[in-house]
């Protein structure tokens, strides 16, 4: 399973098919060490899978990780059309 995969199934368990505080939580910390280059994210790819009719959590995907980029002072990939990684 690729991190792209593990995060979008991630962010979908903690919301469907109701709110679950543990699948969130490490959701945020893949996001984390994501953003901090301690693994490699291919952020175009998250959002392709997180738009895939058997998730449909795009807006999720991008609230998440830009809450995490916020704490973490760090931009989101998903502020702008920025790099794909």
């Amino acid at each position: 399973m690729s991190l792209e995969d593990l995060l979008v199934e991630r962010i979908l368990i903690s919301v469907y098919p109701e709110r679950h505080e543990p699948a969130r939580l490490c959701a945020r910390k893949l996001i984390a060490v994501a953003l901090a280059g301690q693994v490699e994210m291919d952020w175009q790819e998250a959002r392709r899978l997180a738009e895939r009719p058997e998730y449909r959590i795009l807006t999720e995907l991008e609230q998440q990780v830009s809450e995490v980029a916020h704490e973490l002072r760090k931009p989101s990939p998903y502020d702008s059309q920025g790099p794909a990684h």
